[in-house]
C-alpha cells in the first residue's frame, strides 16, 4: 500500500470531499494527499476505519493534544479487521478523520490547523514552526518532503529530515542510539519490511540530517559431525540462508510496486575466499599423514533501483563453507555452514 506522495502538497485553500458528508466546506487543511490507493478494504475494514475516524472526531472537538489517542486508535485497527492490509486500514482511518475535521462547522479554523499539525507528527512529518510566517488561521506550509522520497513512501522519515523529527519517530519504535567508529551517529530499531523482520538503521550526516536508511537481516546454519558425535546442528531460527539470499528479485518487485522506483542494474559475483581463514585457521595437526581440507564459496547478488535523485541498493551475501579434518587415527571432524546477510539501503544518488 503506497502513501500518496501528494501528501506534502498542502495548498493554500482546499476542499475535501467525503462520501459520508453531503456538503463540502472550505478548509485550511489539505487531506488530498492522504487518499489511500492500491489496496481496497473489505466491508468490515471500511466500517472499522469509519468508526475510528468518528471517535477521533469527537475527541478532536475537545481542546488539547489528541496525538496519543490517534496513535492508539490506528494501531488497534489491524486487530479489529485482521483480513485487511494494516497500513491500508491506518491510512484510510487518518484520511477519513482529516476530512471530517476539515468539513466540521463546529471546529474553529485555528483548532483545525492545530489538529492537522498533530496529524503531520503522527506521519513522521514536521509541522510549521511558530516563526515560519504562516498566519493565524492560515494553512501550514508544505512539510519538508519530496513527492517521490523513497524513505517516506516506505513509512519512514524522508531523507534529509532533521534529527528532532527522526528522534520523535525513533522514540515510538523504541530506537537505540549509537555512533560508528567513524563518528557517524545512528539510531536503530527492530522493524519489518515486506512483512519480514529486519533491523532498521537510520544514519545521519555531519549536519545532523537523515542521509541513509538501511534494513539488515541475517540468517545462519551450522551442521557438525565427528567420530564421537554423529550429528550436531545449530541455527539462529531464521529462514534457510540460501533461499533468503536468492530472493533479491522479490524485493526488487516489492520496491517497484511500493515506490514506483525503476530497476537499473542487477549483478552476481563469486569472489574468491581463503577457505581456512573462514574457519579461523588451519589446525596445527594437519600435515602429511592427516586428511584436512576446506572449501568456501561466496555469492554476492546486487540490485539497484532509482527514483529521481534517490536510489535503492539491495545486496545479499551468501557463504557456503565445508571443512573436514582428521586429528588422529580413526578420528574425524567435519563442519558445513551456510549464512546469508541481506542489506537494503535508501539514500541520495
Amino acid at each position: 500500500m503506497r502513501l500518496n506522495p501528494n501528501l506534502i502538497a498542502c495548498s493554500l485553500t482546499l476542499s475535501v470531499a467525503l462520501l459520508t458528508h453531503a456538503q463540502v466546506a472550505e478548509a485550511t487543511v489539505n487531506c488530498d494527499g492522504l487518499i489511500p490507493g492500491g489496496v481496497k478494504l473489505s466491508q468490515q475494514g471500511e466500517q472499522k476505519a469509519t468508526v475510528t475516524a468518528e471517535t477521533l472526531l469527537k475527541l478532536a472537538k475537545l481542546q488539547g493534544d489528541v496525538s496519543n489517542e490517534t496513535k492508539k486508535a490506528v494501531e488497534a485497527l489491524p486487530q479489529q479487521a485482521p483480513t485487511d492490509d494494516p497500513q491500508a486500514l491506518r491510512t484510510r482511518a487518518l484520511y477519513l478523520f482529516c476530512g471530517m475535521v476539515a468539513n466540521a462547522n463546529d471546529i474553529p479554523t485555528e483548532r483545525k490547523n492545530v489538529l492537522f499539525n498533530q496529524l503531520l507528527l503522527q506521519l513522521g512529518l514536521r509541522p510549521p514552526s511558530p516563526d515560519s510566517g504562516a498566519s493565524v488561521g492560515g494553512p501550514p506550509p508544505p512539510p519538508p518532503l519530496s513527492p517521490k522520497d523513497l524513505a517516506a513512501l516506505l513509512g519512514l522519515p524522508p531523507i534529509g529530515s532533521d534529527k528532532a523529527t527522526v528522534a520523535q519517530f525513533a522514540a515510538e519504535k523504541n530506537g537505540n542510539w549509537g555512533t560508528t567508529k567513524e563518528g557517524r551517529q545512528f539510531v536503530n530499531y527492530d522493524g519489518r519490511l515486506h512483512d519480514e523482520p529486519f533491523k532498521v538503521w537510520l544514519f545521519f550526516n555531519s549536519n545532523d540530517r537523515l542521509s541513509l536508511v538501511s534494513w539488515v537481516r541475517e540468517s545462519w546454519r551450522v551442521k557438525r559431525s565427528s567420530s564421537s558425535k554423529p550429528s550436531d546442528e545449530h541455527n539462529d531460527g531464521g529462514p534457510d540462508p540460501q533461499e533468503m539470499c536468492e530472493n533479491v528479485n522479490k524485493f526488487v518487485n516489492y520496491f517497484v510496486t511500493k515506490t514506483g522506483a525503476a530497476p537499473s542494474s542487477t549483478t552476481t559475483e563469486q569472489p574468491a575466499l581463503e577457505a581456512w581463514g573462514y574457519f579461523r585457521g588451519k589446525p596445527s595437526f594437519c600435515g602429511k599423514y592427516n586428511d584436512c581440507h576446506a572449501e568456501v564459496n561466496e555469492t554476492v547478488r546486487r540490485a539497484s533501483l532509482e527514483q529521481g535523485s534517490q536510489h535503492i541498493q539491495i545486496e545479499s551475501t551468501y557463504v557456503h563453507g565445508s571443512m573436514y579434518v582428521e586429528p588422529g587415527p580413526d578420528r574425524y571432524r567435519d563442519e558445513v555452514s551456510t549464512q546469508c546477510r541481506l542489506w537494503i539501503g535508501v539514500e541520495k544518488s
